[in-house]
């Protein structure tokens, strides 16, 4: 008797293993233009049994010497295939905008509020080569952005208010390699989608960018990251800044919100003899909500500058740095009058 197996995958004209019918046992591999002879000739069963790989994995040779009834066909596992391509998203990555509270009345924040909400992709999606690595680097930021957030050797240098409230910012500095390091943290009068929305939004950033004269995104990527390219104006004797980083932002389902960026290498950005570029080991920000529609902000920046500069130009920067919780709450007032 024919084994039906062979009329059930004979048909797909390609082979992985053979089986000896008698035996049962896995033989080897035959090359794919044997197998296109094999089923024009229409050999007998009994010669072998043409079977696709993935049917091979519920198959254990039989040992004993009585061959088994082949009269049942085997299982088409095409629809089991199919189903793991199709299996749903686990409930932890999907997106929960309602975490993500906000009061304000403006009304030009709050469409800027809802798009943001509406685009945030929490799946990793197809990205070509180079937009691969840049999230590898990316993914890698968060983790650096953390080891610094809470290093041991920032130390205390400044402080100040940031709203009307009582609310007040800290800044911190501390020695590391040939980096410029700063770190700003205090409480806002504003929810964490309220700022990031504010300082993720390009027709804001003049607003407390400090030096940079213009920010410009290069490419969007659908995985909630950007290549941007940040220039300063050229002060006194010392050549103009550039920075070309990648910064990617999370929304987590606390409600609170993480952006970071670093520098990264991209053909796009090609180096421009009118402007030194500077090395951003990292840049971040995190917004911690803590009640009645407040935040606990975290700024960090470790970036080297290279090339000279002189000392005035150093301190306006670093005092910026140290004191960008305060600067960001206070511009952000200003502009929504909250």
């Amino acid at each position: 008797m024919k084994d039906p197996r062979a009329q059930q995958y004979g048909q797909y004209g390609k082979i992985s293993l053979i089986i000896e019918d008698q035996k049962r046992k896995l033989k080897g591999y035959t090359p794919v233009k044997e197998v296109k002879s094999f089923i024009e000739q229409k050999q007998p069963a009994s010669q072998s049994v043409i079977l696709e790989r993935p049917v091979m994995r519920d198959l254990v040779p039989d040992q004993s010497n009585e061959v088994p009834d082949q009269s049942n066909e085997v299982p088409d596992q095409s629809n089991e295939r199919h189903s793991e391509k199709q299996e749903p998203l686990n409930e932890e990555k999907v997106f929960d905008k309602s975490a993500f509270a906000y009061s304000t009345t403006n009304a030009e924040l709050i469409d800027g509020i809802e798009k943001n909400l509406s685009e945030y992709n929490p799946e990793i999606t197809e990205l070509d080569e180079i937009g691969k690595s840049h999230y590898d680097v990316a993914l890698k930021l968060h983790k650096v952005f953390n080891e610094f957030v809470n290093d041991s050797r920032w130390q205390y240098c400044s402080k100040g208010k940031t709203d009307t409230k009582g609310n007040e910012w800290v800044g911190y500095n501390m020695s590391y390699e040939n980096y410029v390091c700063s770190k700003s943290a205090g409480r806002v009068s504003a929810t964490p989608i309220e700022l990031f929305t504010y300082i993720n939004d390009m027709k804001y950033i003049k607003d407390h960018s400090g030096l940079a004269k213009d920010v410009n995104v290069i490419q969007k990527y659908p995985v909630n990251m950007s290549l941007v390219r940040m220039r300063g104006e050229r002060k006194m004797f010392m050549s103009a800044r550039e920075f070309v980083t990648i910064k990617h932002f999370t929304l987590n389902s606390d409600g609170s919100i993480e952006v970071v960026s670093g520098s990264v290498e991209d053909e796009k950005c090609p180096l421009d003899k009118d402007y030194v570029r500077g090395d951003m080991k990292i840049s971040g920000t995190r917004f911690v909500p803590v009640g009645n529609g407040e935040t606990e902000m975290t700024t960090i920046s470790i970036a080297d500058p290279k090339g000279s500069i002189p000392n005035l130009i150093k301190s306006t920067a670093a005092k910026q740095q140290v004191s960008k919780v305060g600067l960001i709450s206070q511009a952000f007032h200003k502009r929504f009058n909250q």
